[in-house]
């Protein structure tokens, strides 16, 4: 059990290693959403203003789960449709691609014969810069839609406790929204205790090796925490 650095730095008087009862314990807690990655305490990201239902919810409500377990599915019909056209969109690219660099392969060889104008040749090779950069932009636009999907799968960001599922089966989740957020989950372990000195309470433990102080938490039932600080 890691009580956290103010913790452990705060110990009160009490011998060589003075001792003091923290009475408030907390775990860390990460809001589970839909339509992002999850980052922090509170990681979300808008994907886009889609409107998505929730499919299926994965898990049991206070069930404790290990990070990666999968908590919801999320609609995927839409995710896919739009993956599809991003991919026809990269090939269509790739066809316009094709051509114009056929087409400065063809004018540059007559400019040289100065059959055409220099300039017809310069703006074919204007036209297969513009192409190139069409093609990359069109797969960047798939590698979105690609993870746009992956998060139709909502799965736990950190291992803990579920929370109560804020969403129902049929529900509309949009990213972005109140509504994308799914669940909550509550780290239990290691569990990180803060608590409050005054002045006077800190200026006791002056006089005290505070890297030996002994930390003890009391839990709200009023019995003490079996495992010690560290």
């Amino acid at each position: 059990m890691h009580p956290g650095r103010r913790a452990a730095e705060s110990g009160g008087p009490g011998g060589r290693s003075g001792e003091r009862r923290a009475a408030c314990a907390q775990g860390r807690a990460d809001r589970v959403r839909s339509g992002g990655p999850h980052r922090g305490l509170e990681g979300s990201a808008d994907t886009g203003a889609r409107v998505r239902h929730a499919r299926a919810q994965l898990y049991t409500e206070g069930d404790a789960v290990k990070a990666g377990a999968r908590l919801f599915l999320i609609d995927r019909a839409p995710l896919e449709i739009d993956l599809q056209q991003a991919r026809a969109a990269l090939a269509q690219e790739r066809a316009r691609q094709e051509q114009a660099q056929q087409d400065l392969e063809r004018l540059k060889g007559l400019a040289d014969r100065r059959a055409i104008s220099q300039r017809e040749a310069d703006q074919a090779a204007t036209g297969l810069k513009q192409a190139v950069a069409a093609v990359q932009l069109a797969e960047a636009r798939v590698r979105q839609s690609e993870l746009n999907l992956s998060y139709a799968l909502v799965s736990a960001p950190i291992g803990g406790i579920t929370g109560r599922a804020q969403q129902s089966i049929g529900s509309l989740v949009m990213p972005g929204t109140d509504s994308s957020l799914l669940t909550t989950l509550t780290q239990a372990d290691p569990i990180w205790v803060r608590f409050a000195l005054s002045e006077t309470e800190y200026a006791r433990l002056r006089g005290f090796d505070i890297k030996n102080l002994a930390v003890k938490v009391e839990l709200p039932d009023g019995s003490g925490y079996p495992s010690p600080a560290s």
